[in-house]
Formats: structure tokens, sequence, C-alpha cells
């Protein structure tokens, strides 16, 4: 399973005394969702490259979709059937044709073999 909570705050630093929009605000945005690697190596392996793919939902305060990751990394199994990955993912929102998205991935990994 993946999950990722991301937030953010955006403030805006106005020079002028008489500007009384208050321009700051943030949102929060959570993805969940099942994924499935591939990982290359013996079970023994301390590092083994992967594929994966991942199918997630959306949401956030004020939008929810789904989205499709897929990605490429790193993972670092210091005990068996535990490992540290460190990788890329590129993200395809459901419904937007022109979002082109890559992030970072860093987390705890379960492995089943």
């Amino acid at each position: 399973m993946g999950v990722l909570a991301a937030s953010y705050e955006r403030e805006t630093d106005h020079q002028d005394p008489f500007y009384f929009n208050d321009d700051s605000h943030g949102t929060s945005v959570n993805i969940f969702g099942p994924r499935l690697a591939y990982y290359y190596g013996k079970k023994d392996s301390k590092i083994m490259p992967f594929a994966s793919f991942e199918f997630d939902i959306l949401t956030s305060d004020f939008y929810s979709d789904n989205a499709t990751r897929i990605g490429a990394g790193v993972l670092f199994q210091p005990k068996p059937h535990l490992g540290i990955s460190f990788g890329l993912d590129y993200l395809k929102l459901g419904k937007e044709e022109k979002t082109t998205n890559i992030m970072g991935v860093l987390g705890l990994t379960g492995i089943l073999y």
C-alpha cells in the first residue's frame, strides 16, 4: 500500500499598508492506493533495483480524483522482508490531460518472497 500526505502554505508579502486582503492559505493532499513492484535480484541481496505501478485515490480540501503512478528506484534491504526504497515516480492524474508530475519517493517497504 502506498500512502502519501502532503501539505503546503502560501503567504503573500505585501508592502502596501492599505492592502487588507489576506492572501495566505494552505491545503493538504492525501494519496492512498495499492502498489505493485518487481524487485530485481536475489532475496539475500542488500541492494535491489525495482520497477513499480500504483493506482491511487487522491483527496484534498477542494479536489478528489484518481491517479496512476509508475516508477523505478533502488531498495536497500538491511533485514529480510524489510527495506528502504528510494526512487522516482511519474504521476498521471485521472481526467487531467496536461499534467506531468515527477516526484521523489522514499519509504519503508515490506517484501514478500
